[in-house]
């Protein structure tokens, strides 16, 4: 099968017009800035205001997930992929949410209340999120171990999580998420 290679303007168009028209955005393979790196090289800060990295990018699949604590869509999302998390458990697979919010203690008070035991970050006004200039909130990628973006979504629609979860449970089942007990 042949992969397109995408400008970064091009897939960011071609997301927003998917996104508008049926609420899932497409799986974007071998995207020119490479997700993956651009997280690993993304400077967060951790919700306690500590700066920080996104460890193991480069040795897990990777879901990232954008979200802010103004957005009621995040809000309902959230606690879902934490429940995926959680069903994912002992399996290499690393999940990352990223608040946007313009006031990182705004984030930290919702996360606090929440519950969730998901590792949470932050990112500034013209960070990693204004670099992939992101389409709506929230917005899930999965990236697989070799780096593609592998699946990406907005919304949280029951649908949109149910599409996630069978994705990565696909990528468990082809060797793509290895078992720890294995």
């Amino acid at each position: 099968m042949r992969h397109l290679r995408f400008r970064p303007t091009a897939v960011s168009i071609l997301t927003l017009a998917l996104v508008s028209v049926f609420g899932v955005a497409p799986a974007v393979h071998g995207s020119a800035d490479h997700l993956r790196d651009l997280v690993a090289r993304a400077d967060l800060t951790k919700l306690d205001g500590t700066p920080a990295r996104i460890e193991n990018a480069a040795e897990e699949v990777t879901v990232i997930h954008f979200w802010a604590s103004w957005c009621p869509p995040c809000k309902k999302e959230l606690p879902v992929l934490d429940g995926i998390a959680k069903s994912l458990e002992g399996r290499s697979v690393q999940f990352v949410a990223i608040s946007i919010d313009s006031n990182r203690k705004k984030a930290l008070r919702f996360v606090q209340r929440s519950g969730l035991s998901l590792p949470f970050y932050h990112d500034k006004p013209d960070g990693l999120a204004e670099r992939l200039a992101l389409p709506y909130l929230p917005c899930t990628y999965v990236i697989d171990r070799a780096g593609n973006t592998v699946f990406a979504t907005t919304g949280a629609g029951e649908e949109q999580m149910e599409q996630l979860r069978a994705e990565l449970f696909s990528l468990t089942a082809r060797g793509q998420i290895s078992r720890s007990s294995e």
